[in-house]
C-alpha cells in the first residue's frame, strides 16, 4: 500500500505537507488492517481510495470525504476513509486551514 503526494494543496506549507505525511505513515497500521480484512474475503482485491482531507488550524478533521474509490469491497474503502480519524495530526502553525487527497494504491503482495 502507498501514499502518494500529487494530491496536496498549493497553499499548504512545506511544513504541513510533511507533518501529514509522517502522521499517515505512522498510523499505516490502521489501513493495513483494513485492507487486510477485504484480502481475507478475495485474496486478488486490488485498487485505489483516494480520500480528502481537511484539517482544522488544531489539526482536527474539518472534513473527510472519499473523492474516487477503484475498489470492489465497499466497507474497505469506509474503512479506509474511516482509518483517517484514528490518526491525530499536528496543530498547524500559520492557523489555516490544511487540504490534502490522499490517493491511497493497494496492491496484494
Amino acid at each position: 500500500m502507498m501514499i502518494g503526494g500529487e494530491g496536496i494543496s498549493k497553499g499548504a506549507s512545506d511544513a504541513a505537507s510533511k507533518a501529514f505525511v509522517s502522521t499517515f505513515e505512522g498510523g499505516i497500521s490502521h489501513f493495513r488492517q483494513c485492507y487486510a480484512r477485504g484480502l481475507n474475503k478475495n485474496p486478488a482485491l486490488e485498487g485505489s481510495v483516494d480520500v480528502r482531507v481537511i484539517l482544522s488550524s488544531d489539526g482536527s478533521i474539518y472534513e473527510l470525504n472519499v473523492v474516487h474509490a477503484a475498489l470492489d469491497d465497499a466497507e474497505v474503502v469506509q474503512c479506509m476513509a474511516q482509518a483517517f480519524r484514528k490518526l491525530r495530526y499536528s496543530a498547524l502553525s500559520d492557523g489555516q486551514y490544511f487540504s490534502v487527497t490522499a490517493p491511497l494504491k493497494l496492491k496484494p503482495q
